[in-house]
């Protein structure tokens, strides 16, 4: 079967996201416990392309990427509708809409301190250093992707006003976000 190229990058990120993950959690499980002990099939940390060990400060990296793209793919469908660059499509919009509240939901999850010496981050040493900033602006992103599926849940006909004031918001927080904890 033949998938739009949309499908296939969602396909393809998806199961990078699943693959990185897997192996973050297992870096991150006490040796002992879970799966291999901390370790991945084989004994290794993780394994990168070509068979060389990642760290695990990189494999967060990796599935930060990830689940940024993912991010990225969905809302950006919904910014081009706000910013009428595409019609306003309801059914898509919702659809995005959840899938974008899911994901930020994860966010905060995606950086944990060990994280912060990955190599080729664009993520600044602000996030560590002032946390709790860092935490409340992706708790907002989190709570604004659930009030936008709201919205469209309410109205999904029609590029509505509280429509335009949620998807709004969550393009806030991106943009805040990124002014703040991401080096240029």
């Amino acid at each position: 079967m033949k998938f739009p190229t949309s499908h296939r990058l969602l396909i393809t990120v998806t199961a990078l996201l699943l693959s990185v993950f897997s192996s973050l959690a297992m870096a991150q499980t006490p040796a002992g416990e879970g799966m291999g002990g901390g370790m991945a099939a084989g004994g290794e940390a993780g394994m990168g392309a070509g068979g060389q060990t990642q760290n695990p400060a990189d494999q967060a990296l990796k599935y930060r990427q990830a689940l940024f793209t993912l991010i990225a793919g969905n809302f950006g469908t919904i910014g081009n509708m706000l910013q009428g660059r595409a019609e306003f499509n309801g059914a898509t919009a919702l659809k995005n809409a959840e899938r974008t509240a899911q994901l930020a939901a994860m966010v905060g999850d995606a950086f944990p301190d060990f994280s912060k010496t990955a190599t080729g981050s664009k993520s600044s040493a602000e996030i560590w250093d002032n946390r709790a900033e860092f935490d409340k602006l992706t708790k907002d992103f989190a709570d604004h992707s659930a009030a936008l599926v709201a919205a469209l849940k309410k109205d999904s006909k029609t590029a509505s006003t509280e429509f335009k004031t949620a998807a709004t918001a969550v393009a806030g927080d991106c943009k805040a976000c990124h002014d703040k904890f991401r080096t240029k």
